[in-house]
């Protein structure tokens, strides 16, 4: 979802301009539909905000979101940007990324929230992140949520969400005294690996940045929702 400060969605005529490859666009006065690279994106313009409810928790937890919470809290519309069509997921959330950097753009836009990893972007990070993506890349830090913690004990865990978006299991790294980077590029990494080649890091296996580097690998309860099992990346 789009957070708007003012009620207003895309034109035809501004996605044309953004979006050279655009076919089939359908305008209405609340919505506009179109299709690109054989994906349908939908965009429809609702003129009163997220509910609070829905955002008070993102908003606390939400990494890239510095701004003044109040420019979420009180604004005054919202747009829903959707994906569809016979394609992949990760196909999918290509296109609808690069559908809400174009739509920022051409609307008074503050910040888009990610429903599936609950996190809030400003703006101009999303549009930094979604247009400049290096071959070969994805653009994990929109759709998934590398949530750290510094526990009592001194060690950091760090978990995920919205990876099972793209029906995978969340990663998770417990209790490591790794320094934050370390455990960040391991989560990131191992993520992008599964998201690259499949549920392919099974209950046992290993894992590491380079040949030097083993981790043990465990399909476990996960330690924030112990009604999921998670890929759990043992780092000491």
């Amino acid at each position: 979802m789009i957070i708007l400060s003012s009620p207003g969605g895309p034109t035809a005529g501004e996605l044309e301009s953004l979006l050279p490859n655009v076919q089939e666009i359908a305008y209405t006065e609340n919505s506009i539909t179109y299709t690109i690279n054989g994906v349908t994106i939908s965009c429809g313009s609702i003129d009163a905000p997220i509910p609070v409810s829905e955002l008070s928790g993102p908003l606390k937890t939400s990494r890239y979101w510095e701004n003044d919470d109040d420019l979420i809290l009180n604004s005054k519309a919202h747009l829903i940007v959707s994906a569809s069509g016979p394609n992949d997921k990760k196909q999918l959330a290509s296109e609808l990324t690069h559908a809400i950097s174009a739509i920022l753009k051409a609307t008074d836009s503050v910040a888009v929230y990610w429903g599936g990893a609950t996190h809030i972007v400003p703006r101009d990070v999303f549009s930094e992140i979604a247009d400049y993506i290096p071959e070969g890349a994805l653009p994990l830090y929109l759709w998934i949520d590398f949530r750290m913690i510094e526990e009592e004990d001194g060690t950091v865990s760090l978990f995920t969400t919205g990876m099972k978006e793209f029906d995978l299991m969340e990663v998770e790294i417990e209790r490591s005294r790794g320094s934050f980077e370390e455990i960040y590029d391991i989560g990131f990494n191992a993520c992008h690996y599964v998201m690259d080649n499949g549920p392919v890091l099974g209950d046992g296996d290993t894992f590491g940045l380079s040949e030097n580097q083993i981790l043990k690998v465990h399909h476990q309860e996960s330690f924030v929702d112990r009604s999921e099992t998670v890929i759990n990346i043992k780092m000491e």
